[in-house]
């Protein structure tokens, strides 16, 4: 077991300092779909419990108006964002002529998200021993991340090319806002902004 755990910290790390590496040895496991939508799901309640503790330790300033959610609707939010972004990024990969599989693209996203919601708790601790160290670990934090995302979504499509898997992603997030805008009026998010 604790083999198990330092694997998953090595595996972490080397997220950061050998992210192509890493994505190659993800998607050689070839799990089932199965197993990949519950790593998401996973993924998904563990990172809204980050970001509600996180969002406790640094408040919003008392002139910025935010949504208060519970842990569990943040965890569907972050879930339904997490899936927009796998399809996007799936089938504008695909249109660019690149080879990933679905079941690739849920584990990579799933796993970039793994990492970010480490980095999270990382930058959690910072801000406890001093806030103007967090703000700049997040900055830096989110600069090399997005790095991380664009080595794994060219390895994930085979592209060769980081200027491609930027395509690709732009494109993609393009497709997610506006995928997520129609979600969020069909379920009368807007209605209730206005209220």
């Amino acid at each position: 077991m604790n083999n198990d755990i330092s694997f998953v910290f090595q595996l972490i790390l080397e997220s950061f300092t050998q992210p192509r590496k890493v994505a190659e040895y993800l998607i050689s496991r070839k799990l089932s779909r199965n197993s990949n939508w519950l790593i998401l799901g996973l993924v998904a309640v563990l990172s809204a419990l980050v970001l509600s503790a996180v969002s406790a330790v640094t408040p919003a300033p008392p002139d910025v108006q935010t949504l208060s959610l519970s842990p569990w609707i943040a965890a569907v939010f972050v879930g339904v964002v997490m899936l927009t972004l796998v399809f996007a990024l799936f089938y504008v990969g695909q249109w660019m002529g690149g080879t990933g599989s679905l079941d690739d693209t849920i584990l990579i996203i799933s796993w970039h998200q793994g990492i970010t919601v480490a980095f999270q708790i990382a930058q959690l601790a910072l801000v406890l021993l001093s806030p103007s160290l967090g703000a700049i670990a997040n900055l830096i934090g989110i600069i090399f991340l997005f790095y991380v995302l664009l080595q794994f979504i060219d390895v994930l499509h085979g592209f060769g090319s980081l200027a491609k898997a930027f395509g690709t992603f732009a494109v993609a997030m393009v497709c997610m806002m506006l995928g997520m805008a129609v979600l969020m009026s069909v379920l009368g998010f807007s209605a209730l902004g206005a209220a």
